[in-house]
This record gives structure tokens, sequence and C-alpha cells, in this order.
């Protein structure tokens, strides 16, 4: 395994309830309860249920109405990345092992990158073509299949079109599917939403490649820190099962 990012300071606490889509009551080991920011919008249901183990971490600023952001779950034996706004900061630490990348000789990569209606994630320039690049993170796993997404996503659907009409104008696009949960298999989640899946196949029919890398998550006691490592590859399917 590859360590890729490091999260240090953290606590834990224990699920109490989900007052809205972006704040979660916990209560820590010191059994105070505080609310904490949950910056994530998914369902999250297999992951947040009372009294299950979180990661947490105190942050300090006079404009926020919560003192802690949610780090990951913890699901049976492991934890999982549940914070969406780390998504850019793991990529650009992982995107520093070039041999673990799909593109050869790459000399830039460009965040944020304007296209069409949208801002897709990145753009790298290699010696001889310019790859246009949307990262998803998967945090759900279904009798050892990793399923994305856990709730409906306009946005997503919106960066595939995206992706779909750079390939047709000539360009080369991909999906990095981060997955933060053991998992043998990658499978879009038809079930929860059939229009991203929809766009996701459309996508890899035209031309738009899938890339799906897998992390684990481990968190160390005697120093309050986690270490995400990438552990390698998955295949993908898209047969859709239940």
């Amino acid at each position: 395994m590859i360590p890729v990012f490091q999260f240090d300071n953290l606590l834990k606490g224990y699920f109490i309830s989900r007052v809205n889509r972006y704040v979660v009551e916990l209560k820590l080991e010191c059994r105070t309860v505080v609310m904490a920011h949950l910056h994530d919008p998914g369902r999250l249901k297999e992951l947040l249920y009372s009294d299950n183990l979180l990661l947490i971490l105190p942050v300090e600023s006079d404009t926020r109405k919560t003192k802690f952001d949610i780090i990951a779950a913890k699901k049976e034996a492991v934890w999982v990345l549940i914070h969406s706004g780390y998504h850019r900061k793991i990529a650009e630490s992982f995107f520093k092992f070039d041999e673990l990348l799909p593109f050869s000789y790459i000399k830039s990569i460009r965040p944020e990158v304007k296209v069409g209606q949208s801002r897709l994630d990145f753009q790298f320039s290699t010696l001889e073509r310019d790859i246009f690049v949307e990262q998803k993170g998967c945090s759900l796993e279904i009798n050892g299949i990793a399923k994305f997404p856990d709730a409906p996503t306009i946005r997503g659907t919106k960066h595939l079109r995206e992706l779909i009409s750079l390939v047709r104008q000539g360009y080369d696009s991909a999906i990095f599917m981060f997955v933060y949960l053991p998992a043998k298999l990658f499978e879009p989640n038809m079930n929860t939403d059939p229009k991203f899946c929809t766009a996701l196949t459309e996508a890899l029919e035209v031309g738009v490649k899938l890339h799906v890398f897998q992390f684990i998550l481990i968190y160390y006691e005697n120093t309050a820190n986690a270490i995400l490592y990438f552990q390698n590859k998955l295949p993908y399917s898209l047969n859709f099962s239940s």
C-alpha cells in the first residue's frame, strides 16, 4: 500500500442524529454532545446510524457554527472517508505518483477547468494531448460491490454530459472513481440514480475512460492520526445488479 494523505489530531465520537443534510449531532468520548459539519450530501445510511463510531477533526473558526468536521465513519473493521471536501487534496497528492496514473508524459495538471456550463475537476496536459478528468468519491459498498452514487446526483450527470461532448469534439476525457472502502468490483448504482447510470454507459460507449482506484483509511489510535493508502485499481461492471 502507498500512503497518499494524512489526517492529524483526530477525535472519536458516536453518531446521534443527522440534524440536516450537512449537520450531525454526536457524542464525544468525554460524553460531551456537539454538532459537527458533514461535508457529504449523500444519504450515508449504511454509515450514519445510532452510536456508530466517527472520526472527527476539531476546526478553529470564528465564522463557523460547528467546531468539528466529520472525516470518516466506521464500517465493520474499517474506516470510510466521508468528507468530500478533501477529494481534490487527495487527488492532487495521488497524482504525484506518476507510475499509478493511466497517462504518460504528464507536463501539467490544472484543477477546476471551465468547460461549457460546468467546471471539471482536472485537465491533464501530456506531450501528446489534453485529457479532461472528472473525479468522484465512492463510500457505498453492497455485497462486495462499490456503488456510486448513493443519492441522485444531477451535477454528476451534468459532468458526464460535458465529458461526452468533449469526446465528440475530438478531446480525450476520463472519470476517476475513488473508492474509499474495501470492494472487489465497482458498479454504477442504477437503483439510486438511473439517469447517472445511463449517462455513464453512454460516456463509455463514446470513448470516455473509467478508472477506478481503491483507497483504505487506517486510523492509528496511539498518534490520533489516520493515513489514507492507495491499495489497487478495481475492475468495473455495467451489469447494474440490485
